[in-house]
């Protein structure tokens, strides 16, 4: 039976690593003092972090130490890892947004006004949200201008016709919150779409409607849930490019915005002259299932829409574990699971890659399993 091999921490020491502390995940790293935003440097050395934040950092000579309190979250990588950030724009990122909740200390940290609470500092879908907004020294996008242009002739065109200003106002307000999404967003405009239709039909005179050169606010909206479905497909990992929604398309459009990772893609699909592995589920020590590892990343879990190999059972994760392919090796990664994953009989740190042999034994809680190499 193999033992377990980590990662060579001499020559590939990355800037974050992860300890346990009691039902915490801490997030540790060190960045050089050069790559530190000078604003936040000169801020952060001199007032401490807010209370909110469980961010503890230190200078020591040419770095700064950081220790960063995940809770029961996924902590700082999962969001870098899906979202192609790198793990030391991370590290900038947290420092620049406590620099900011310090700066605005007595306008947001207050009970009820906090639009960066706790639970919305902690690495999920929203601090990717928070980045478009607060990331120093970035350049809005011209997309991202011209939907801005383009809410303002909606909200325009809603007051004239409706004659009334109380829906424009909340549309308003839900797009200037941190937590504003394109994907969120069009979520809202699809939701919205049917009464700002029924207002329009009731309150607009016919003739109004068919004015030449006027844009109903319908058209407008299906212009934008157009606008926003290429923006999403663009960024997408096949790169193809979305096609004008209908309203049969719709709700198939609203699982395409979400923040889930697509299982399977045409730059990440298994093939092509690398090595080929699956893995074996035993039932009362007799194999019962084989999942083959069809993409790289590998997710496994419970949850079948968002990973690649769901295994049912009641103790795994939604979101279990990871196994990748680097450079024709294999690495299995827990995920911050509930119930832990275990190599060869130990257990593995979460978020810390492990470097997998033929026929090394797997268990995903109590779920055993090995995995075999071709």
């Amino acid at each position: 039976m193999n033992a377990v091999k980590m990662l060579p921490s001499a020559k590939e020491r990355l800037p974050l690593q992860y300890r346990r502390a009691g039902e915490q995940t801490v997030l540790q790293g060190e960045l050089p003092i050069p790559r530190v935003d000078r604003i936040d440097e000169a801020v952060l050395s001199r007032c401490p972090p807010p209370y909110l934040v469980s961010l503890r950092m230190q200078v020591h000579g040419s770095s700064m130490e950081l220790e960063y309190r995940t809770g029961m979250r996924k902590p700082l990588n999962e969001w870098l890892r899906f979202h192609e950030v790198t793990e030391a724009e991370g590290l900038q990122f947290l420092l620049h947004v406590t620099h900011t909740l310090n700066l605005l200390r007595d306008h947001w940290l207050i009970e009820n006004r906090c639009l960066l609470s706790p639970e919305q500092i902690y690495v999920q879908e929203q601090l990717l949200d928070a980045r478009f907004i607060y990331w120093p020294d970035s350049e809005v996008p011209s997309s991202e201008s011209a939907l801005a242009l383009g809410l303002q002739k909606l909200g325009m065109e809603v007051v004239r016709t409706n004659r009334e200003a109380r829906f424009i106002r909340k549309f308003i307000h839900y797009c200037d919150d941190p937590m504003f999404t394109l994907a969120g967003l069009r979520r809202r405009l699809i939701a919205w779409n049917d009464q700002i239709q029924h207002k329009v039909s009731e309150m607009s005179p016919p003739q109004s409607a068919a004015r030449p050169g006027r844009m109903s606010a319908r058209k407008m909206l299906h212009h934008l849930l157009e606008s926003l479905s290429n923006k999403r497909g663009s960024a997408a990992s096949n790169a193809k490019s979305s096609p004008a929604l209908s309203r049969d398309e719709i709700p198939h459009s609203i699982a395409a915005a979400s923040h889930t990772r697509p299982l399977t893609s045409a730059g990440e699909a298994m093939g092509g002259g690398r090595k080929h592995a699956a893995l074996i589920i035993e039932h009362d020590h007799k194999a019962d299932q084989r999942i083959e590892i069809t993409s790289n990343p590998f997710l496994i879990g419970r949850d079948r829409r968002a990973v690649n190999g769901c295994c049912d059972h009641p103790l795994m994760s939604r979101i279990h574990a990871e196994i990748k392919c680097i450079d024709g090796e294999w690495f299995l990664r827990d995920l911050g699971s509930s119930n832990g994953t275990y190599v060869n009989g130990q257990p593995l740190v979460p978020y810390t890659p492990v470097r997998l042999q033929h026929h090394d034994r797997i268990t995903f809680a109590d779920l055993s399993g090995y995995i075999v190499m071709e």
